[in-house]
């Protein structure tokens, strides 16, 4: 229920811009609008990517979410709206499916992607720093992949960080992740700037 509710800055807007997207394609152009999009979510990713590295709090993150969803929104309200209209009537359905398609393809390559780049940085840090701190190297490394499947308790009480300071302790761990986040971001933000150059 947690993760539910830190989502709900990047969710909100994802409902809410499909609807302000389509009074705003009234007065501007598709191609504008999918620009417009694209970089907004190109601006969130750099925002969030800024935050991790600096390692801020929760708040500064949502703002950041909220900046994505409202790209994200944009865009999914108009993409299947513009492609269809860039081709003939007879051929909608065609396009509409075509559309469909490859956005749920690029949605599961890209989850896939990021999750094993936050998953391999958030473990090769986490167990560099268990190492440099006296841990050892197997205890380490079997710490760091119970990280990055998603379980923190377990993870601490492993590497025997459980006792230390709060610095190499739970700290240290939410560090560690906060840099897997920020790897996903530079490339999520590295994805978006491609995607804004083609376009």
């Amino acid at each position: 229920m947690t993760a539910g509710l830190v989502m709900i800055p990047f969710a909100l807007p994802m409902v809410l811009a499909p609807k302000y997207g389509t009074r705003l394609s009234a007065r501007f152009s598709g191609r504008a609008l999918l620009t417009a999009g694209l970089a907004t979510v190109c601006l969130g990713n750099l925002a969030a990517s800024v935050v991790t590295m600096l390692g801020r709090g929760y708040v500064l993150f949502a703002g950041a979410m909220l900046v994505l969803g409202c790209g994200a929104g944009l865009l999914n309200g108009l993409t299947v709206k513009v492609l269809q209209s860039s081709v003939p009537v007879e051929r909608a359905g065609m396009a509409s499916g075509l559309a469909s398609t490859t956005r749920y393809m690029g949605i599961l390559v890209n989850v896939a992607a990021l999750g094993a780049i936050l998953a391999d940085v958030t473990r090769s840090r986490f167990a560099a720093a268990a190492i440099s701190s006296g841990v050892p190297a197997e205890a380490a490394s079997a710490a760091a992949r119970r990280l990055a499947s998603g379980n923190r308790a377990e993870a601490i009480a492993a590497s025997a960080w459980s006792g230390r300071p709060a610095r190499r302790g739970p700290e240290g761990v939410r560090r560690r992740l906060f840099g897997g986040l920020h790897s996903c971001r530079v490339a999520g933000g590295g994805h978006d700037v491609a995607g804004l150059a083609l376009h």
